[in-house]
């Protein structure tokens, strides 16, 4: 009798279970989380962009014939979106501050609308080797989205390759998706120049929490690849895992210059957009 009630009992279970799973519009056993490697692509992107920015305007004051020790807020000559304040050595000869603001909420440039300000500090001149970057953002936000934390650029100069080394970190990175949710990134990167074949490599490694509290780590497989003019890794992969039981491999392609890539877990894969 006892046996004829746990059989019953098991059975409902079963049918429960199945009923959910069939009702459920949502479920797939076969679903490849793309969440983790969003934010990853999120992440390296933005990031990226905010160096670059900087990278870009105190090259160009650098590259200036006569610069004035120190300028008032005007239009950058890079952006259009943008004006700069900077500051410079005892010297003349390099940038110690740059400020970046970006107040007009209705201008796009880059095809990404830029809002609020980035406080750039250096230790010497750009391109020299040693010197360091810093960049802080302040209520600063791209595509909508607001970016936190610390970046750090080093100059390592020329390696035995002959390719301009750099590596960058971020530090207590924060991207807030939306007003009400947020991930948290952490990064070291060492990006490799290579003039003679126009072409840059990265080699990563990130410790993030994603929006609903997740820990999850990402870290270069195969050297990601960008050529010059190409905003997008061409090749190389990346693996995205967990203490947890998370395991994914992002694949940039084969040198196609596109914005695309493909996720693969387990047996299963899905392609990607990386904007």
């Amino acid at each position: 009798m006892v046996k004829g009630y746990v059989l019953k009992f098991n059975l409902i279970i079963l049918f429960l279970v199945f009923a959910c799973r069939q009702e459920d519009p949502l479920y797939d056993e076969d679903r490849v989380d793309t969440e983790y490697s969003q934010e990853a692509s999120m992440a390296n992107l933005f990031y990226a962009n905010i160096y670059q920015i900087c990278r870009n305007e105190v090259e160009y004051i650098e590259s200036t014939d006569a610069i004035s020790t120190y300028k008032t807020e005007e239009q950058s000559s890079h952006d259009s979106c943008a004006t700069i304040s900077y500051y410079l050595d005892s010297l003349n000869t390099c940038v110690t501050h740059l400020n970046i603001f970006y107040n007009d909420t209705n201008c796009s440039s880059t095809r990404r609308k830029k809002y609020g300000k980035l406080k750039v500090y250096l230790t010497g001149k750009l391109n020299e080797t040693g010197t360091l970057m810093t960049i802080i953002p302040e209520g600063f936000f791209i595509s909508g989205k607001k970016i936190e934390g610390t970046i750090q650029v080093n100059n390592v100069g020329f390696n035995e390759n002959y390719q301009y080394e750099l590596v960058k970190e971020v530090i207590d990175g924060k991207i807030c998706i939306n007003s009400n949710e947020y991930f948290l990134w952490n990064s070291t990167s060492s990006i490799f120049v290579d003039f003679i074949e126009q072409v840059m490599l990265f080699e990563t490694e990130s410790r993030a929490v994603n929006r609903y509290g997740r820990t999850y780590s990402v870290q270069t497989l195969e050297p990601l690849l960008s050529q010059f003019g190409c905003k997008y890794f061409q090749q190389g992969e990346l693996e995205i895992e967990s203490n947890w039981g998370l395991y994914q491999i992002l694949d940039f392609g084969d040198g196609y210059c596109d914005d695309k890539a493909d996720l693969y877990q387990e047996i299963n894969s899905v392609e990607i957009d990386l904007n």
